[in-house]
C-alpha cells in the first residue's frame, strides 16, 4: 500500500529518483524484517 502511495508522488514529480530510491529500499528492508520474524 505505502509503495503504491510513493510511485503515486514519483509520478507527481513530488519527490526525486534518488529519495524514491532510497524510501523504497527502506520499505523493502522492513518487509524482508517482517518476513524473518
Amino acid at each position: 500500500m505505502r509503495v503504491a502511495m510513493l510511485c503515486r508522488l514519483y509520478d507527481l514529480k513530488l519527490i526525486n529518483g534518488k529519495e524514491y530510491t532510497k524510501i523504497k529500499n527502506r520499505l523493502e528492508n522492513d518487509y524482508k524484517k517482517m518476513d524473518r520474524k
